[in-house]
């Protein structure tokens, strides 16, 4: 592993290298410890030797998934834990089914959904094209997963889609996630 020190020469000489290129600003974004295999910090030391400026923090939702009780360890309130039970029985009683796919077709399906939605809840568009989103496919292989909720027999018109990225041996990502009005209707 990088020690403290290896840490300051690498970001030093980041640093040098673009400043000579003529960039005035790098942004540098740490591993969050959560998703850290090993926990240290060196690269977060380096920076403050560096005189780096926090432009941001980032909030982590971290979910334990094995070996808790999650209903006690979430910290959530009684309450949001019935309205997630609710959910789920709307959405048995709509009887729909979740399913993982790797084919083109759940990759096109996953992209609509998030185009969709994005434009009619924010007004914008994914940051990755479909494109984009089957190369990251071909070079991640395992390490990333579409999930798809439709109902039962009706794989061709999901109504709910989650884009996940694997890290390390340790945890799960999602990178996207999207529902259809219906399926928000089903609770998809």
């Amino acid at each position: 592993g990088f020690s403290a020190d290896d840490f300051y020469a690498a970001l030093h000489t980041i640093a040098a290298h673009y400043g000579g290129a003529g960039f005035a600003r790098l942004t540098y974004k740490s591993v969050p410890p959560c998703l850290s295999i090993v926990s240290a910090q060196g690269d977060v030391h380096a920076l403050w030797r560096l005189d780096a400026k926090l432009c941001r923090r980032d909030l982590w939702c971290v979910v334990p998934i094995a070996g808790e009780d999650l209903a006690d360890a979430s910290g959530r309130s009684a309450r949001a834990r019935r309205r997630e039970n609710e959910e789920v029985r709307s959405a048995k009683k709509h009887e729909l089914e979740v399913y993982q796919d790797a084919s083109d077709e759940a990759y096109a399906h996953c992209h609509r959904l998030l185009t969709e939605n994005l434009r009619e809840r924010h007004g914008v568009a994914p940051v990755h094209s479909l494109e984009e989103l089957l190369d990251l496919r071909e070079r991640l292989g395992d390490d990333v997963s579409v999930y798809l909720v439709a109902r039962e027999g009706k794989r061709d018109e999901p109504l709910a889609a989650v884009w996940l990225f694997r890290h390390g041996r340790t945890a799960w990502h999602m990178q996207y996630s999207a529902t259809s009005a219906e399926g928000r209707r089903r609770s998809a």
